[in-house]
């Protein structure tokens, strides 16, 4: 079990119904003790009036005045035996029944529980005195039937009482509980806030046994904002640094051009359009990337506005026109990795198509689905093993194509590190088309 509130709801649950339990074992226990207490002195009583009553005649012990009337009617529940030596005297209410009683010495008294006539429950007193020089054992019992009924009754009412109780206690400690973790639902808002970009870092009053958790998930994500930030600006200042030295190169190829072969000078004006065109992607990424906060969730009509519109530059020398098919809202991935999928993916159809490049964007209920084609050749002769090769960094199908063989292959690293999967095939526009499903952060987390 994973919830809080269901870890000490359950626990709190068990303790009180073994509390309540054991209170009422104990409450059932003192009743009984306090009846049977009562019952105790009156059989106490009552032996004591039949030992005054007891006289001895002919050596026989017989009774000289009368004992309470209830003695006498049979099965009363109520009775008595006097024994003195081999003499026996019983109460009427024993009618033919013969018990089999324990005996006491002179001086001592026994409270036992034992089976009268009918098998009822019976509280037994059993005493010994010495009379006229005798020994004489007076056992007195009263049937607890009555006492037993009464006390299941009790044990009812007090269990429906306790069963109330118990429910109240628990819906008001499971609403103290719930609002004492109420901070903790805050916190998890915060939470999303900081993954959509919309805060730097959590803040607000916390439980005072959460401060250091908080204090640490800021810390962390003041950590990882400054190396965001580092690697953003070191991307976007090696990129501004390499443009002076390749203007240089630039004019110093033109200088030395008539010294050099035709074709030695075309390949290194071919190296250097390479180099300028990564520096200027390069560019174009830390502008991207500075545009939005660390962690800041992808929102697809704004990211993707910016990063079309810095393609379009990047390829000014084409009319291109893309036919993107998105949701306009925010979407659970990171942003700087989408930004760097969809811009390798879209840069690679860019620079195949003859004039048109697709995108559809779709969150489906299981997660992601990126579909980008183009017009263009597509994947000309790519066997199984050919096309396999395309995610493999450095790999590339033509040699003769400007690029380095290094966008599926980040592609297919922000792919793996999401657990997802892509595919290539071709599409209804003539070209190539890649197929990329992403799962979810919200599913992936669950």
């Amino acid at each position: 079990m994973n919830s809080l509130v269901g870890r000490l709801g359950t626990g709190l649950v068990l303790t009180l119904v073994a509390s309540f339990t054991l209170l009422g074992l104990a409450m059932d226990r003192v009743l009984r003790d306090t009846a049977e207490g009562y019952i105790a002195t009156r059989l106490e009583h009552d032996a004591e009036s039949l030992l005054a009553a007891l006289r001895w005649q002919d050596g026989a012990p017989a009774l000289q005045a009368a004992i309470h009337t209830i003695y006498d009617r049979p099965l009363s529940g109520h009775y008595y035996t006097i024994r003195a030596g081999d003499a026996l005297l019983r109460s009427r209410s024993l009618w033919d029944h013969l018990p089999r009683w324990p005996g006491a010495g002179v001086g001592e008294q026994r409270l036992v529980h034992a089976a009268g006539p009918g098998g009822q429950p019976l509280l037994l007193r059993v005493a010994g005195y010495r009379l006229g020089g005798r020994e004489v054992v007076i056992a007195v019992a009263e049937d607890l039937s009555a006492l037993e009924a009464d006390l299941a009754g009790n044990r009812l009412r007090l269990a429906a009482a306790g069963g109330a109780l118990l429910l109240l206690l628990v819906g008001v400690q499971l609403f103290l509980l719930r609002r004492g973790l109420a901070p903790l639902a805050g916190l998890q808002a915060q939470a999303d806030e900081v993954a959509e970009g919309a805060r730097e870092r959590l803040t607000g009053p916390v439980p005072a046994e959460v401060a250091p958790l908080v204090e640490a998930f800021n810390r962390l994500l003041a950590l990882l904002s400054r190396r965001l930030r580092r690697a953003r600006d070191a991307a976007g200042d090696l990129g501004h640094e390499l443009k002076r030295p390749l203007a240089v190169l630039r004019q110093l190829l033109d200088e030395a051009g008539p010294r050099l072969p035709a074709d030695a000078r075309q390949r290194m004006g071919q190296q250097l359009d390479r180099i300028q065109v990564l520096v200027e992607r390069m560019l174009v990424r830390a502008r991207l990337a500075g545009e939005g906060p660390p962690a800041a969730a992808f929102h697809a009509g704004r990211d993707l506005d910016a990063l079309l519109d810095s393609l379009r530059r990047i390829h000014a020398g084409r009319d291109l026109r893309f036919d993107v098919t998105a949701p306009r809202g925010r979407l659970p991935v990171d942003r700087e990795d989408m930004l760097e999928l969809l811009g390798n993916l879209l840069d690679n159809a860019c620079k195949w198509a003859r004039g048109r490049v697709a995108l559809h964007l779709e969150a489906a209920g299981e997660g992601l689905r990126i579909r980008v084609e183009d017009d263009g050749p597509g994947i000309q002769g790519a066997d199984g093993d050919a096309a396999a090769r395309l995610g493999r960094r450095g790999s590339r199908l033509d040699e003769t194509a400007p690029g380095h063989g290094l966008g599926l292959a980040i592609v297919d690293t922000i792919v793996d590190q999401y657990g997802g999967r892509w595919r290539t095939g071709r599409s209804p526009l003539g070209g190539a088309r890649i197929e990329v499903e992403l799962p979810l952060i919200s599913q992936t987390n669950s």
